[in-house]
């Protein structure tokens, strides 16, 4: 049997379930994100070093430099460990 016009349209209109045989929607449970301490704490700072002359001794500039570096990680790791939080905190909760 031949198609006429429309028939396909008008099949695709039968095949459409009706609304009272679909499932209601539920609603999704709020999903709230908490902010704690990271468990990790990863640093990366570029420290510049300048040296005006010769340096004999490489040893010795390092057991000068260390203190100071030392110091600045000390820092770093006071800060991440301290509640100071270094990152800003979600201003949004997120919902699924």
């Amino acid at each position: 049997m031949p198609l006429k016009t429309g028939d396909v349209v008008r099949s695709l209109g039968e095949a459409v379930p009706s609304a009272a045989g679909l499932p209601a929607p539920t609603a999704p449970a709020p999903v709230s994100i908490t902010t704690s301490t990271p468990q990790h704490f990863a640093v990366s700072p570029t420290i510049a070093i300048n040296i005006q002359g010769s340096v004999t001794d490489p040893a010795e500039l390092v057991r000068v430099l260390q203190p100071e570096i030392q110091r600045l990680f000390n820092g770093y790791a006071a800060q991440a460990n301290s509640g100071g939080h270094i990152w800003d905190t979600p201003a949004v909760t997120f919902v699924a």
